[in-house]
């Protein structure tokens, strides 16, 4: 008996696996609303200059406090090329005369400026603060806004190395790594646990330690050795696995959070486009599930994260007053990174080898952390390049998503046990690649052949 149908017999999928995954989803849900909570927490409202509560000239002195809010504006606050008030400059000195709307004055830009010295005010009409406001995280310090969102997910990628080994206090180690790591009785009442929760609870007493170590005896074989993260990177085949496993995770969370934590970017109210991003996976990972179950894993996460990248990177030509277009292009960019990232925990646990699945599994999660922590930094390059960001963001999905083409598919295969399975799977198929050549070459020149001896 192999040990896929001990899995079978105590029941692959039932009521065990249905409360596992739903403990496992549970908490991801608040981790997502906590990781696009910048967009609230760090947004950034209307600004300008704050306006000298004192004037200097005595001859206005008392006329300031009779003067409506938007007279004051037009004295102290130039106009930006869309007639808006500055957000980071005020005239030197005030121009009272521009108060008198009839006569002819020379162009606003001839006239003196200077960067804000008494602070901003903020129009708290959405937002009633934010650490924008709270910290003046605007002009010259507003790069510091998208430091605050690195440093949070820099917080996340210490917490999971340091924390992460606590959830396998609660969580049921896989019984194959169990087995596999001489731990037998623990993996035996791990099954006989699960089969009676799915309700075969007769098939889990038939059940012994001589049966599972049997059924996993050639692997055991190649298993005396602990593995390690080295492990990954030794081989061929297994280092292939790892390099373009890390750029597909790497990838998708740093276009995904490159996308999504600048909502306001979009010129879109900002609730709205938060419901469509929220609503877009939706589809997204249904479409997504029914691709990886009837076409592939492979063809799915590649497509996924082509198409996204091809999208972000078009949305740099779309005008900018088109604001229903270039929100809807986002939206699918979202919606395609949303299935990339379902294909990263699928995909990747059927490509590693039972005995370093956990590792590999920790590492490109690792990789994925890293890159939601660069992505708000390379916004700051949009300061000097106004399309550099995305072009960077869409560019990586890109070039994951074609490296993605050189790993096997997993679809309807058994999962890998040991690295040197999958080195000799890789050596067989590629025996196999040349044979079929050689026979193709073979049926040709035969055919070529007959044809001379017709003629």
């Amino acid at each position: 008996m192999g040990f896929n149908d001990i899995l079978e017999d105590v029941g692959s999928m039932g009521k065990f696996q249905i409360i596992h995954i739903l403990l496992l989803t549970s908490p991801s849900l608040l981790l997502t609303m906590h990781n696009l909570l910048q967009n609230f927490l760090a947004a950034v409202p209307d600004h300008h200059c704050r306006i000298p509560l004192e004037v200097n000239d005595s001859r206005y002195a008392n006329v300031t406090g009779r003067l409506q809010t938007e007279e004051l504006l037009r004295v102290f606050i130039p106009l930006d090329q869309d007639q808006q008030p500055e957000k980071c400059l005020m005239y030197s000195s005030p121009q009272w005369h521009l108060l008198d709307l009839n006569g002819t004055h020379a162009n606003v830009t001839e006239y003196h400026t200077q960067k804000c010295t008494d602070g901003w005010t903020y129009d708290n009409s959405k937002f009633k603060a934010s650490t924008v406001t709270e910290w003046d995280l605007v002009c010259d310090q507003r790069s510091l806004r998208w430091i605050t969102q690195s440093i949070y997910m820099a917080g996340l990628l210490v917490g999971a190395m340091v924390l992460g080994r606590l959830s396998d206090k609660w969580l049921p180690e896989s019984a194959r790594w169990l087995i596999l790591n001489d731990k037998a009785d623990v993996a035996l009442e791990q099954l006989r646990r699960v089969a009676k929760t799915n309700g075969k609870e007769v098939k889990g007493k038939e059940l012994t330690l001589e049966i599972l170590k049997s059924s996993m005896k050639d692997e055991q074989l190649t298993t005396k050795n602990k593995h390690g993260v080295l492990d990954l990177f030794r081989t061929p085949v297994i280092r292939k696995i790892a390099c373009c496993t890390m750029l597909a995770w790497f990838a998708t969370g740093f276009a995904y959070y490159g996308l999504a934590i600048d909502l306001q970017g979009f010129g879109v109210d900002i609730y709205l486009i938060q419901f469509i991003f929220g609503a877009v996976d939706v589809p997204a990972k249904f479409i997504g599930f029914i691709s990886m179950s009837l076409i592939g894993r492979r063809f799915t996460h590649s497509t996924s994260l082509i198409l996204a990248g091809c999208v972000i990177v078009a949305n740099i030509f779309v005008p900018k007053e088109l604001n229903a277009l270039r929100t809807s292009l986002a939206a699918i960019g979202k919606g395609c990174l949303s299935t990339a990232f379902s294909c990263c925990y699928l995909y990747s646990g059927e490509l590693y080898p039972t005995v370093v699945r956990q590792t590999g599994m920790g590492l490109v999660s690792t990789t994925a952390r890293v890159g939601a922590m660069i992505a708000p930094i390379v916004r700051l390059s949009g300061d000097y390049v106004s399309f550099l960001p995305m072009t960077i963001y869409g560019g990586v999905a890109i070039v994951a998503g074609v490296a993605i083409c050189a790993l096997p598919e997993t679809r309807n295969n058994p999962l890998p046990e040991t690295i040197e399975g999958i080195e000799n799977r890789a050596i067989k198929s590629a025996e196999k690649d040349k044979d079929s050549k050689r026979s193709d070459i073979s049926l040709h020149e035969t055919h070529q052949s007959l044809m001379k001896q017709t003629v």
